[in-house]
């Protein structure tokens, strides 16, 4: 019998939670904000005629005054409308599909507004992509949070943010530049064979590591259907190992020079587009993203320098970092936007930030709905994710549907201290692998090839990795949400590290159950105090939340017991009756998330009214699959009378 055990302690009684962390000062753009109208809100909006586009970028034009809209006398500078209609109306019923989902999470009426930005969170609202504005005052020492504190309570706004700062990570240099002149070619060229004639693969100690090469053999190296968006500082496409499999927007390779022939806003968008200068060029003024582009996609086999992890694949540069590093949500938004709609199928986010931005959550949630796979670097700060004093979660890699990416031979990465399979996060934020990171050797910008280190450097390997899980499982016709809990539970096979072989080939699919939190609720009928605090005399409820981490779960059972030794629990059945032990829940699907109180059924206890004030009461919590009797896991509690 395998039972897992977890020690929680929980203090109603002074307001202490979770979610108590570190104090982080944001980083943001100076006299910027990010403003979500309501949707039924009417700002004057009207979409550019895109195909009427000579130059530049189409730009959707707002004829109504965003600060008399908000009531703000700060002088605006600029007003800018994010995203395009097309973005938009799919968002909306991506929205309402969420409210959908959460109402039948928490048995709420279908006229609730719903909690939560994802399936599994409770304390935000759904968005849309509409209405979202970018305001730029004239005043760039304007005090943002004075006005958004002044705006949090319109009742024509959904939310208000900065414009949030992402950066790279801090990555760092580990060798010289080498370059092809000076490399003498290995074997000569045989696509049947694990070792390709690139003269550098020998170093490429990931590949192997992660049985990419064992994948190569069996199952093929890629095809080509594959895009993998890289935003990024920006891809050198002239590199002579990445030029062959850089995506191609053939609509505007054989449109008309100097027009948007394919309607989408974006002038001569040939290989993607450069968000930081506004034009058609993203190439790389840092090295990072050329870098991050060789382990997803160096043309394998070719007697040049290495082997990406797919040796034919589409790389789509989209560059929204600066030469420095660093990038606002605005650019990264417009970026992952401009990928959507694209059609790419990974988009590769080797970036990070400690501020988790409403705006991007959105706009990830419609990619994720539309089936793309993403992947992102956990963080280079040495920062467990929590939830504990000096933790925080770095985003978007902490998200649940985002594929976050630790370093296994590092040490210097943002790490998940709970491992892949469980969060304390009452929204369920975590890492979910690790691959490798350190001394990678890939591609820089004028043809050299370079060690590089940082977070930034093992998501792409798993990027890479999974363009070929997306070819050869095809015909498997998966849910995404399989998808990410094969790829979340690959490690098994390996020493913690991601196995993109045991991915391809698991047929194993068990559900994998988790309690993620317990919940005590004093409202019932004959209690005097309802206060949210356990006190003597009272009824209890206590609902828990379910997760499952893998695949679907055809019927649960729970059981409450005391959670101490044989002494202690002959004193805590002296102080607590419990009237209710054991909950059924019903089918939960792959990778789902469920409340009991969803289901009307919860556990129950009864305070006696003679004990003592701060008596502590131990508990524990048991959770199994009933067709898998044997994997119980086991979460223990205590609370305070």
């Amino acid at each position: 019998m395998k039972i897992k055990l977890l020690s929680i302690i929980i203090l109603l009684f002074v307001g202490f939670g979770f979610s108590q962390q570190k104090m982080i000062v944001p980083e943001y753009e100076p006299g910027q904000l990010i403003v979500k109208l309501k949707d039924d809100v009417s700002a004057g909006i009207s979409y550019g005629d895109n195909n009427n586009t000579k130059s530049g970028i189409a730009r959707n034009e707002m004829t109504e005054d965003i600060g008399k809209i908000l009531g703000i006398s700060q002088k605006i500078k600029k007003q800018e409308v994010l995203f395009s209609l097309k973005s938009i109306e799919r968002s909306i019923v991506v929205r309402n599909e969420m409210i959908r989902q959460e109402n039948e999470l928490n048995n709420k009426p279908k006229n609730q507004g719903a909690q939560g930005a994802d399936p599994s969170e409770e304390n935000q609202q759904f968005f849309s992509m509409k209405n979202v504005i970018k305001i730029e005052f004239e005043d760039p020492m304007t005090n943002i949070y004075e006005i958004i504190e002044q705006l949090k309570d319109n009742p024509k706004v959904d939310y208000v943010e900065p414009n949030y700062i992402f950066s790279i990570n801090d990555y760092t240099v580990e060798s010289d530049i080498i370059y092809d002149k000076d490399l003498k070619s290995s074997s000569s060229s045989n696509t049947t064979t694990t070792t390709p004639s690139d003269p550098l693969y020998s170093e490429q100690s990931g590949i192997v590591k992660t049985n990419i090469d064992d994948v190569w053999t069996d199952y093929g190296t890629g095809d080509g259907s594959q895009i993998v968006a890289v935003l990024d500082t920006g891809v050198d496409y002239t590199h002579p190992d990445l030029e062959a499999n850089i995506w191609v927007n053939e609509a505007e390779l054989n449109g008309v020079e100097g027009y948007d022939d394919d309607g989408n806003g974006y002038v001569d968008d040939i290989r993607g587009w450069d968000f930081i200068n506004d034009d058609n060029a993203p190439l790389d003024d840092n090295m990072h993203g050329t870098h991050v582009a060789g382990i997803i996609g160096a043309v394998g086999n070719n007697e040049k320098g290495i082997a990406g992890a797919a040796w034919n694949v589409k790389i789509m540069p989209i560059k929204v970092f600066q030469a420095s590093g660093r990038a606002g949500t605005i650019d990264v938004v417009e970026g992952i936007e401009y990928a959507i709609n694209k059609n790419a199928t990974i988009l590769n986010m080797s970036f990070a930030s400690s501020n988790n931005s409403q705006t991007l959550k959105t706009v990830l949630e419609n990619a994720y709905i539309d089936n793309i796979l993403m992947i992102a670097a956990s963080g280079n700060n040495s920062i467990p994710i929590g939830p504990c004093l000096g933790c925080y979660p770095f985003f978007p890699a902490a998200y649940r549907f985002v594929i976050g990416v630790e370093d296994y031979s590092g040490g210097y990465d943002n790490h998940d201290q709970d491992g892949p399979i469980f969060s304390r996060h009452p929204n369920n934020l975590n890492y979910e692998l690790q691959s490798f990171g350190s001394s990678i050797l890939s591609t820089v910008p004028n043809g050299g090839y370079r060690k590089l280190t940082g977070t930034s450097m093992a998501a792409p390997l798993v990027a890479g990795s999974m363009s070929l899980y997306n070819i050869y499982r095809e015909d498997k016709n998966e849910t995404r949400e399989i998808r990410i809990a094969k790829t979340v539970n690959s490690t098994t096979n390996t020493d913690g590290y991601f196995d993109l072989k045991h991915t391809l080939e698991n047929e194993e699919l068990n559900p994998i159950l988790r309690l993620s939190s317990i919940n005590y609720n004093d409202e019932i009928d004959g209690n005097e105090n309802k206060n949210s605090i356990v006190d003597a005399g009272e009824k209890i409820e206590i609902d828990v939340t379910v997760v499952n981490w893998f695949a679907a779960s055809s019927n649960i059972e729970m059981k409450l017991e005391f959670g101490g030794n044989e002494i202690q629990n002959e004193f805590f059945a002296s102080k607590v009756t419990i009237t209710d032990s054991e909950v059924k829940m019903s089918p939960l699907g792959e990778y789902g998330t469920r409340r009991t109180s969803s289901e009307s059924d919860n556990f129950s206890i009864e305070i006696n009214n003679d004990v003592i004030h701060d008596t502590e009461i131990l508990i524990k919590i048991s959770v199994w699959d009933t067709e898998r009797p044997d994997d119980i896991y086991v979460l223990n509690d205590s609370f305070l009378i």
